[in-house]
């Protein structure tokens, strides 16, 4: 991203980074209630670096001459796969948690339902990763590119 984005891009690292904690901090609190804050930890470090990637993939479509509506929906593409992968990596970090740290098995810690649990998560990150990068992707397109537009 360029000098004129970097707006665009505090944004979009604050939104996912926040949304990405709350989110893990939900997911720790839906395995074992005593390691909230580790699924919080996880969901804001990991979104870190899946943020930027969806930066870099965004800059890499828009460059490539698209228009706004395939560069909206490569973008919210992107993100959701991001959410994927991010709700995969924290559910993975709880599940050995719960299995190393807790005096309770998985099975007790989620009532049985772990695999429940496991895929409605997935089902909530997708959701959210395609939520998130439909927003993140108007904005995109709808200032940054209006901006880029006017000095060109």
């Amino acid at each position: 991203m360029s000098n004129k984005n970097k707006g665009f891009e505090r944004f979009v690292i604050i939104f996912v980074t926040l949304i990405g904690g709350g989110f893990g901090s939900l997911t720790g609190l839906s395995y074992y209630e005593s390691y909230w804050w580790v699924g919080l930890m996880v969901g804001a470090v990991s979104s870190y670096p899946l943020a930027k990637l969806y930066l870099k993939q965004l800059t890499r479509i828009s460059l490539r001459g698209y228009s706004r509506k395939v560069i909206w929906l490569s973008g919210t593409f992107v993100a959701t796969i991001c959410g994927i992968i991010c709700t995969t990596l924290v559910h993975g970090v709880m599940i050995l948690v719960v299995v190393c740290c807790s005096d309770m098995s998985l099975r007790q810690s989620t009532d049985g339902l772990w695999s429940i649990v496991l895929m409605v998560g997935e089902i909530i990150g997708a959701c959210v990763g395609f939520i998130a990068g439909g927003i993140c992707s108007l904005r995109y397109v709808l200032s940054v590119m209006d901006k880029a537009n006017e000095t060109a």
